[in-house]
C-alpha cells in the first residue's frame, strides 16, 4: 500500500509545479498525481505528530520530519523522495529511501 503523509501533498504539487513550469507533460503529470492519491492512504498528521520531535533532530530540514515520522509510524518498508535532503540518509535510517526513479523502475518491471 501507497501512502502519503497528510504534510507532504501540498509540497508534492508545489515541487511539481515550480520544477516543471511549462514543461508541456506537466498537466499530464498533475493528472498521474492525483489518480496515484486517490489510489493511496492519506495519513493524517494527528497520526504521526507524536513522532515528529525524534526525526526533527535528524534530518537537515525539518520539514522532512514529517516524511520519516509518518513513514516510522505507518511501518513503511520504504520512503520514495527526490528531495536532497532525504537522500543524503540513505543507509543511515532505519527506513529505506528510494528516489523517485528507483520507484519509476520497480513499477515498470511489475
Amino acid at each position: 500500500m501507497l501512502v502519503f503523509a497528510e504534510d507532504a501533498v501540498d509540497e508534492i504539487y508545489e515541487v511539481l509545479r515550480t520544477t516543471f513550469r511549462g514543461h508541456r507533460n506537466l498537466a499530464s503529470a498533475y493528472r498521474f498525481l492525483a489518480a496515484l492519491l486517490h489510489r493511496s492512504e492519506l495519513v493524517a498528521r494527528t497520526t504521526y505528530v507524536e513522532r515528529l520531535p525524534e526525526w526533527i533532530g535528524r534530518v537537515r530540514d525539518p520539514k522532512d520530519a514529517a516524511l520519516f515520522a509518518c513513514a516510522s509510524t505507518s511501518r513503511a518498508d520504504s520512503m520514495v523522495s527526490g528531495d536532497r535532503d532525504v537522500l543524503v540518509l540513505r543507509g543511515k535510517v532505519p527506513i529505506k529511501v528510494l528516489r523517485t526513479r528507483d520507484l519509476l523502475a520497480l513499477i515498470g518491471e511489475s
